[in-house]
């Protein structure tokens, strides 16, 4: 059987990682205390909140990891279709209809994809299938695209 590492491009993890971000709305950012004079920063718009979540990010891929070592098909295919169900959620939020119709464009046709993507996930029967979908996200029409016009936002407006 070949290694996961192996059977994920370098795409596939990029793709991977931009839709981590976007479904950490299903987390939701961790609360920090600070000792220190809390100082007023610019208000980001909302949409902030699902392209940069680190906190969130982190406890996906964590969970990610702890179900490709234990070779539980089950659970990755389960937290692989809450992610495309957050995308999907989020797609249609208040927080994207106050972005730019440019972005709005591109996270649905991320959304859209997503939506062939979470049939396919369903199908899947086993890690190495469930591999094939996600090396084939990015490669929808239009996604790359698409990915760019989000990241290019969220550096802009979120600090990337």
């Amino acid at each position: 059987m070949m290694e996961h590492r192996e059977l994920l491009s370098r795409r596939t993890v990029t793709v991977l990682a931009g839709l981590v971000c976007t479904a950490a709305s299903l987390i939701g950012p961790l609360p920090i205390a600070s000792a220190s004079t809390p100082q007023v920063a610019k208000a980001k718009p909302a949409i902030c909140k699902y392209l940069d979540d680190q906190s969130g990010s982190q406890t996906f891929l964590t969970a990610m990891a702890k179900d490709i070592k234990a070779h539980n098909f089950k659970a990755l295919q389960a937290l692989l279709l809450s992610l495309v169900d957050s995308v999907e959620t989020m797609s249609t939020s208040s927080a994207v209809r106050s972005t730019p119709t440019a972005v709005q464009a591109a996270i649905k046709t991320v959304a859209h994809s997503d939506l062939t993507i979470k049939t396919q996930i369903g199908k899947a029967t086993t890690i190495t299938e469930l591999w094939k979908v996600l090396e084939n996200m990015g490669k929808a029409p239009g996604v790359q695209a698409a990915e760019k016009v989000i990241g290019n936002y969220a550096d802009a407006v979120c600090g990337g």
